[in-house]
């Protein structure tokens, strides 16, 4: 059965990036925490390593967003296959995803530097971790709420 815009309860946006371990779950974090109301929320890699970094979790707790239970996989095995909007934020994705939204959907590039690059003791490790963190907040998250607006004015 086809999706039609007037069948789904909210726009379901899909968060890519390559390993699905880091800034992919700290997106998906950050926006069901920010717009779960509004929209579905989802990521996914090209390679996904099959685990949320541990230290993705433990600087998401800092701000009270739980992503403990969230799933590294790959886009091939998500349950839905239509998003409204795909936001990619590496290179490699971008590049390598073959995904396209819905019509008149959108597809973003958003390029956030990996946190798992980081090399140095723990506090510069888990400070590579908070930036990658707060630079989706603000960079995604920004692109995410314009979007939306523009969606709900459409329909």
């Amino acid at each position: 059965m086809l999706w039609k815009r007037s069948q789904k309860s909210r726009p379901a946006v899909l968060i890519v990036c390559t390993g699905n371990s880091c800034r992919s779950q700290i997106a998906e974090g950050l926006l069901k925490d920010k717009f779960g109301d509004q929209i579905r929320v989802f990521s996914a890699g090209s390679n996904p390593s099959g685990v949320v970094h541990p230290m993705a979790i433990e600087v998401m707790k800092e701000i009270d967003v739980n992503i403990r239970r969230q799933k590294s996989q790959h886009w091939e095995d998500l349950s839905v296959n239509q998003f409204d909007l795909i936001v990619t934020v590496c290179d490699h994705a971008e590049d390598k995803c073959p995904l396209v939204p819905n019509e008149g959907g959108e597809r973003v590039y958003v390029p956030i530097e990996d946190p798992i690059h980081a090399r140095g003791t723990m506090m510069e490790i888990r400070q590579a971790f908070r930036e990658a963190r707060e630079n989706i907040t603000d960079k995604v998250l920004p692109v995410v709420a314009e979007w939306l607006e523009s969606y709900q004015d459409e329909e």
